[in-house]
């Protein structure tokens, strides 16, 4: 009986495998490529505990004449490079004002997210959408919407950059406003 030596039986094997026939990567296993390579040391659930440097509850902006607070809030970072944000917000219209006596607003936003290094960018619920086919509205819907009562905080438009030190996630939405998250 005749024999292939080991390193010939390896290369005749490889050709076959890695021949012409080879199945091609598609868009699918590249995008499970990406997820796959979201680093452990940044999966997991960071609590907020600043905004723009100063501890809770911080301000993000107005409202009438009231300003909005973030009082407290947490992000996820799931490993299939997803995140979930959800925040507490008040609007704070006078100082002395009980805090029940206070307008609160829960607001929640899932996307996507990606990792370089130490950098975290995370994409908005609303970018999001807008690469997904939009649907045209009706009428009823716009009523409806004009209706609703004004978000506090439109988690729907978090997105930015974030930076990862040891258990510290620091996210810059815009040219002013930094949320400082905590790993839990």
């Amino acid at each position: 009986m005749y024999r292939l030596p080991a390193f010939l039986l390896a290369s005749v094997l490889c050709i076959a495998a890695c021949g012409p026939d080879a199945e091609e990567p598609t868009a699918d296993s590249e995008e499970r490529a990406e997820v796959v390579a979201v680093p452990d040391s940044v999966l997991g659930t960071y609590r907020l505990i600043a905004v723009d440097d100063e501890p809770l509850p911080g301000g993000v902006g107005m409202v009438d004449e009231c300003e909005v607070q973030l009082s407290r809030g947490s992000i996820t970072l799931r490993d299939d490079a997803r995140y979930k944000l959800d925040v507490l917000a008040r609007a704070m219209c006078d100082e002395d004002e009980p805090e029940e006596a206070q307008m609160m607003d829960r607001a929640t936003s899932e996307g996507p997210f990606t990792v370089d290094s130490v950098a975290i960018r995370f994409i908005s619920a609303i970018e999001e959408a807008d690469s997904m086919a939009d649907e045209p509205e009706t009428e009823e819907g716009m009523e409806d919407e004009e209706m609703e009562e004004p978000d506090l905080f439109d988690a729907a438009l978090f997105s930015g950059t974030g930076t990862l030190r040891d258990t510290m996630l620091t996210v810059r939405l815009d040219d002013v406003t930094t949320l400082t998250f905590a790993r839990e």
